[in-house]
């Protein structure tokens, strides 16, 4: 149902970024990695600056072990909305990660500038 309001949502704003984060993240939810990362992808082209769905990407990268792809958006996440940085210590979808070394220097690099 949540699906089909996003369509009609679209079908009205079709460059709200908001939008196509949500249908992904929806389709996420139904096992849809793939789908879901394209909407994300979609709803960063509308809106660069929309951190949520640069953070929502690196969730659904890192279910599919995609790690310097997963990386590179939390980054960016991080550099547009720092609420993400404490967010990550607590969200499930990256429990593979936390002992990447990558990871690790990411999280430090941003905890030490604030």
């Amino acid at each position: 149902m949540a699906i089909l309001e996003c369509d009609k949502a679209l079908e009205i704003d079709p460059y709200d970024a908001s939008i196509y984060d949500n249908k992904g993240y929806y389709l996420f939810e139904l096992g849809k990695v793939d789908a879901a990362i394209s909407l994300t992808s979609k709803a960063i082209e509308c809106d660069e600056r929309y951190a949520n769905a640069w953070y929502n990407r690196a969730c659904y990268y890192a279910s599919k072990n995609k790690v310097d792809e997963c990386i590179s958006d939390l980054q960016r996440a991080f550099e547009l909305d720092k609420q993400y940085i404490d967010n990550v210590l607590q969200d499930k979808d990256f429990g593979m990660l936390k002992d990447d070394d990558k990871f690790k220097d990411l999280l430090k690099r941003f905890k030490d500038k604030n």
